[in-house]
């Protein structure tokens, strides 16, 4: 998969432990993938094969990127 891919994704990591389950040391939230990497691979698997976590990707949109359709970007109030 090309770099270019890759930056347009960002894995997330969801916790489905509810306020019953949860491992000793891993926090009972949502994880970014910073965080889920910190962990080692033994871990993150057994996390996943226990259904505590699930893995997300979620599409990254560029902060600083105008609207590409020029007619939605005209239709915009001022303050929106």
């Amino acid at each position: 998969m090309p770099d270019e891919a890759k930056a347009e994704i960002k894995n997330t990591v969801r916790f489905c432990g509810g306020n019953e389950r949860f491992w000793q040391g891993v926090p009972a939230r949502d994880l970014t993938e910073e965080e889920w990497l910190k962990l080692d691979d033994e871990l993150r698997d057994t996390l996943l094969q226990i259904n505590l976590y699930e893995l997300i990707e979620q599409p990254i949109q560029p902060a600083s990127e105008p609207d590409k359709d020029p007619v939605k970007a005209s239709k915009k109030k001022v303050g929106d």
